[in-house]
């Protein structure tokens, strides 16, 4: 089964705070609390949700393996031009509101197809009562002349738009779709022994905050958890950011393929650091999140795992909040089976992020299969994790702390230790379907460098490849240098070796492993063209670099 799962909260709901800022957006109360006199506020009803109904709906769509759903969608025509009602500050400043309500629905959410709006506009989306409030939301918050907002609690929500009198131009607001949901998506949080959001069933999930995250903090805060509006509901999946040779925090996301396949997608929403600050912590903070995403390169699974690996690269179109310091995670996209079992992080069920440790990766069935096998630890005192409905598209880390794969299915659950997982391969990916959209590496191989594996970064690293300092860490001799088509290497250390060539504009050229022994290491060095670079090698936790020669004589 598909590790895919409908999220059951995606609000950013604090029932004890008046005001909740999610989605990227800027402060501020609704001007609405400025008017004395402010007219009647029309309402815009939707028809009544048969919740019995869709419930028995949900249970024929889960037997032909589709995702868990929570909520629909119904398409509606709401405009400023023609709907809701127009009010003047004392200051000549215009308001325009309009509440829409769908009776039993546990949720509503506002989705426009038209969100034109000039500069010193403003957008505030707020139930009845204002004890829950989103915004404010500006003309930066437009992805391509859209917006969505996340869900908001009950049956009804209020669209408030405030506009200067001096603005440029009047704006344009058309909502083309209201999302309901008929679950009570929100009893999770009177849960307490689970993430505000989450619905994860198992309660062998361990929480990035506790020793087991340590030594994995960098690539945590790369992991992001997903909102998929589709046309007939929402659902949840796991995903990373992931950095490319470029090194210039272009903001790409790899997730798996099924989250999306077969859905009409109509808004995509990612949350940061979703994350319980403590190993027993129940809920983390969800105001850290930005929206639209276009879909990079994909490549399904095919028959069973046998023709692809399941992975989906999206762009993230939406302003990622500088604050949150998102660390792009690495990858590694060789083939080998040494050092592979490292872990996953992932969000199951839509809950606050979790990290399992496997206890074995393997090739499944060959080498040549897309496809990694991951088997977790059964013993119930020493499990580490498991993965479940929603950890789909989660990162699978090698011990070198690199992404190697994307959760794809699964059989485990914390009431099934023995169960297996499997992850699609990056070095399947990375040649895809042998076309720009259906392979990562023209994306996250920008420079053409052909590097084997690449390590993460942080968004407040400098922008730009840069090479390491060539006296980083003595005792590595190299010779003959300058070499022409071999260098043997001799550092005094022995053990699996991983070594990487930047040339002088600091790109990664050449990358591999090596075993080094107690005599040298020659390397095969006869690709590189004339000119001077910079060899690093690690092995053992220490670093080594030196500079190395290449020339034809």
């Amino acid at each position: 089964m598909n590790k895919i799962f409908a999220i059951f909260v995606f609000s950013g709901l604090l029932l004890i705070a008046s005001h909740v800022s999610a989605q990227m957006s800027y402060g501020g109360q609704p001007h609405v609390n400025d008017l004395k006199n402010a007219k009647s506020l029309p309402v815009y009803e939707l028809p009544a949700i048969d919740n019995q109904a869709l419930l028995l709906e949900d249970e024929e769509l889960n037997r032909k393996g589709r995702p868990f759903r929570i909520g629909t969608v119904h398409d509606v025509l709401i405009s400023n031009a023609t709907d809701g009602v127009w009010d003047t500050l004392p200051n000549g400043d215009r308001l325009w509101r309009v509440a829409v309500t769908s009776k039993g629905a546990t949720f509503v959410r506002p989705i426009l197809d038209t969100y034109v709006i000039p500069d010193g506009a403003e957008v505030f989306v707020y139930n009845p009562s204002q004890d829950f409030v989103i915004g404010k939301f500006t003309n930066e918050n437009a992805d391509e002349g859209r917006f969505h907002t996340q869900i908001i609690p009950g049956e009804t929500f209020v669209f408030e738009y405030y506009e200067p009198a001096d603005a440029d131009f009047h704006g344009q607001l058309t909502i083309n779709q209201i999302g309901r949901g008929h679950r009570d998506a929100f009893a999770t949080m009177r849960d307490n022994a689970k993430g505000q959001l989450g619905n994860a069933k198992g309660r062998c999930h361990i929480n990035v905050a506790c020793s087991e995250g340590d030594d994995w903090r960098d690539q945590i805060n790369g992991v992001v958890c997903i909102e998929i509006t589709a046309r007939d509901g929402i659902y949840s999946c796991s995903g990373s950011m992931i950095n490319n040779t470029a090194n210039d925090n272009t903001q790409y996301l790899l997730s798996a393929h099924h989250c999306q396949d077969g859905l009409s997608i109509r808004a995509w929403t990612f949350y940061f650091l979703y994350q319980a600050t403590t190993c027993s912590g129940t809920n983390g903070a969800v105001n850290k999140s930005a929206t639209g995403a276009t879909i990079v390169a994909k490549k399904s699974a095919g028959s069973w795992s046998i023709s692809g690996s399941d992975f989906l690269l999206l762009k993230v179109t939406g302003t990622i909040n500088p604050s949150f310091n998102v660390y792009y995670n690495g990858w590694d996209r060789t083939n080998g089976n040494t050092g592979l079992v490292g872990s996953c992080i992932h969000h199951p069920g839509g809950d606050i992020k979790k990290i399992s440790i496997p206890q074995r990766v393997y090739y499944m069935q060959r080498s040549t299969t897309p496809m990694w096998e991951v088997q977790w630890i059964t013993n119930p005192s020493t499990n580490k994790g498991v993965t479940e409905q929603g950890s789909s598209g989660s990162p699978l880390f090698n011990t070198s702390k690199r992404i190697i794969g994307q959760l794809y299915a699964g059989l485990s659950y914390c009431d099934t230790l023995d169960g297996t997982d499997w992850y699609g391969k990056f070095y399947s990916s990375w040649t895809g379907g042998n076309s720009s959209t259906t392979r990562l590496s023209d994306w996250l191989d920008p420079t053409g460098s052909n590097v084997s594996y690449l390590d993460g970064r942080y968004a407040s690293d400098p922008v730009g490849n840069t090479a390491p300092e060539a006296n980083f860490t003595g005792g590595m001799t190299l010779y003959p240098n300058p070499a022409k088509r071999f260098v043997n290497i001799e550092i005094g250390e022995t053990g699996i070796a991983e070594y990487v060539i930047y040339n002088q504009m600091g790109v990664a050229v050449q990358s591999g492993r090596m075993l080094l022994g107690l005599d040298k290491y020659r390397l095969d060095v006869s690709r590189l063209a004339i000119g001077s670079y910079v060899l690093n090698v690690t092995v053992n936790g220490m670093r080594f670099a030196e500079t190395l020669l290449i020339s034809n004589e």
